[in-house]
């Protein structure tokens, strides 16, 4: 329970940076050094990836110790 817990708020967390990059790199959030610079909208398309990843595995976990 501790783990899928843990995996599930560090998704959560990835997604929520990844979206914050994303939007500071594709120029749509202003005030940064990292707007407009597209290399932080590909980290943060990466870091979105792997947080829906680690969500998906939490789940998982939550539906294998169900059955």
């Amino acid at each position: 329970m501790v783990m899928r817990g843990a995996l599930g708020l560090l998704g959560g967390l990835a997604v929520a940076v990844g979206v914050v990059f994303i939007g500071q790199g594709t120029n749509l959030t202003h005030g940064s050094s990292m707007s407009g610079h597209g290399g932080y909208a590909g980290l943060g398309a990466a870091l979105l990836a792997i947080g829906l990843l680690l969500i998906v595995w939490a789940w998982r976990l939550r539906s294998s110790r169900k059955a």
